[in-house]
């Protein structure tokens, strides 16, 4: 089992501040040390760097990759003096088979590098083939990218080189529940949030490196599995109900009926392809227990807060006292709202606020 991360899990964007205080350096510091040693802890082979980890600076980022021992690769991740930090790739050899494992960054079309990061980013369209062919010297036969990017750049750079069979991508905005095809792969990747872990797996028949995506296939089964259960119960409860509950539920059954009618159309037209060789099947979990009940996970959070004496990990948002928010103007009084008449530092006007009956 291959255990990795495509990049942007060190950093908390949301709330992020410009200017920190000490105690907010502290948290974001301890957050990534945390991060850092869960992955190592949970013996991943692979880490690469988005542009929201390379938010913390580089000094940072390599003092923290020393203490944790983390398998950081990064094809195109550069000093201010223009050479590279950390490995441009690394072997795994899983059942037999070597892989190549590459990662790379780039931008998007709203993110900055701060030049207080000392954070440079080579091209990878012409970083990637050069790493990719110092693996394919050193005996790799299979290659995964790690792509801290857009999946429009992840697709060229798969497309220019035919080798990468499978192209993780952080979560950056897309949702891909299912793969993408490119000319010579496939891309994969998980929601933003960090709500869902990614779940590929390749099963490799004879020499056979072109894979053949059963994906959707899984998916719907899955989904016909699902609907058929909630079909019966409306089917149940439409028996035993009378008059407009009786009805209501018998829409559903119908909506339903039709919807997995089609579904199962959709299923006989993605399984008609004969699986001949390889083929990759890939899902979307969502975590469904938090990280913070697991006892691994406790133990390092404790010692990473007595390291950096702190007692939060998580940055806090700037909250103004006189901003009020939308769900609270209903909760009001009609005093308070005659104390605050007239004052025009309010997000709300006072026209919209009403007392709370």
């Amino acid at each position: 089992m291959l255990v990795l991360d495509s990049g942007n899990a060190l950093v908390r964007k949301k709330g992020w501040s410009q200017k920190p205080d000490a105690a907010e350096l502290a948290r974001r510091k301890a957050r990534a040390d945390l991060v850092l040693r869960f992955l190592v802890n949970e013996q991943a082979h692979a880490l690469n760097l988005g542009p929201q980890d390379l938010m913390l600076g580089l000094r940072l980022i390599r003092k923290l990759v020393a203490q944790t021992h983390a398998p950081v690769i990064s094809s195109n991740i550069l000093n201010r003096h223009g050479k590279r930090v950390f490995p441009a790739g690394s072997l795994v050899t899983i059942d037999g088979v070597t892989i190549g494992l590459v990662g790379a960054t780039w931008l998007s079309r709203s993110e900055k590098l701060k030049p207080s990061a000392n954070v440079k980013l080579a091209n990878p369209d012409e970083t990637v083939p050069k790493a990719v062919a110092d693996l394919k010297a050193k005996g790799a036969t299979l290659f995964i990218l790690l792509a801290a990017m857009d999946v429009g750049r992840a697709r060229n750079i798969m497309n220019k080189v035919p080798e990468i069979a499978l192209s993780v991508v952080s979560g950056r905005g897309g949702w891909l529940f299912r793969p993408q095809k490119a000319d010579h792969g496939y891309i994969i990747g998980t929601p933003p949030g960090g709500k869902y872990i990614g779940v590929a797996e390749l099963h490799i028949v004879g020499n056979d490196l072109h894979f053949q995506d059963l994906s959707q296939v899984t998916f719907l089964k899955t989904r016909i599995a699902g609907m058929l259960g909630t079909w019966k119960r409306y089917e149940d409860r439409a028996k035993t109900a009378k008059g407009p509950t009786h009805r209501r539920y018998e829409r559903r059954a119908q909506s339903l009926r039709r919807a997995v009618l089609n579904m199962l159309k959709s299923l006989r037209k993605a399984a008609a392809g004969h699986v001949t060789g390889s083929y990759l099947l890939s899902s979307v979990l969502p975590l469904g227990v938090s990280l913070k009940d697991e006892s691994t996970v406790k133990a390092m959070v404790d010692q990473v807060k007595k390291t950096y004496k702190i007692d939060d990990l998580h940055s806090r948002r700037r909250v103004f006292p006189n901003a009020l928010r939308k769900r609270n103007i209903r909760r009001i009084s009609k005093s308070r709202i005659h104390r605050l008449k007239g004052a025009s530092h309010l997000r709300h006007p006072i026209r919209r606020l009403k007392p709370h009956r």
